[in-house]
């Protein structure tokens, strides 16, 4: 096991030392305390977890624009195929649906 230095766990981090020392007052960043002074060495699992637990979770894309809404069919999910009228257009376009689909907003 390695144990890296301020500078290089801020390195790692692509922080600055500063932000490196801060972290571990604050007890946001683990660090091993190597004598009395208080001198840290950081290992590249203390590090790990550090970026784990400030990592955000995604969140899922969900298309609300009001084209996405006037295709989507009433369960919600999926593009409303329709059948195609005698030009080659989804019937869900025309002007009439498109109305009706207004009205009820």
């Amino acid at each position: 096991m390695s144990l890296l230095t301020p500078q290089e766990a801020g390195d790692y981090l692509r922080i600055p030392e500063k932000t490196v020392h801060a972290l571990c007052r604050k007890g946001k960043l683990a660090y091993v305390k190597i004598d009395e002074r208080g001198t840290r060495r950081f290992t590249m699992e203390q590090l790990g977890e550090y970026v784990s637990s400030q990592s955000v979770p995604t969140k899922p894309f969900i298309d609300n624009s009001p084209k996405a809404r006037l295709l989507s069919p009433k369960g919600g999910e999926g593009v409303n195929k329709g059948p195609k009228s005698s030009r080659g257009k989804s019937e869900a376009c025309q002007p009439e649906d498109l109305r009706r689909e207004m009205r009820q907003w």
